[in-house]
């Protein structure tokens, strides 16, 4: 089995409060803790709570959607009536 070399900061965040590897520090983890986002930032504010292959994949997918609703809106649907 090969050994993947792991990036802190790109392919998993470390959680300030266990020290769990994750890709994302939000609500389902942060429930074993009992905290909310805002707490945990708020008492780590220089914590990073995701991955920045987790963010770049997100800004693509949502750049993706905005260019389907530009097409949408932009795009002049002609309906004809049925024919009898």
């Amino acid at each position: 089995m090969e050994n993947k070399i792991q990036i802190e900061g790109y392919d998993y965040v470390v959680c300030k409060v266990c020290g769990e590897k994750v890709s994302r520090i939000y609500g389902r983890h942060l429930k074993h803790h009992n905290m909310t986002s805002q707490e945990y930032k708020s008492k780590y504010p220089v914590a990073t709570l995701s991955t920045k292959l987790k963010i770049k994949n997100f800004l693509y997918l949502k750049k993706e959607q905005n260019m389907i609703q530009d097409f949408f809106y932009n795009t002049i649907f002609v309906i004809e009536p049925k024919r009898r």
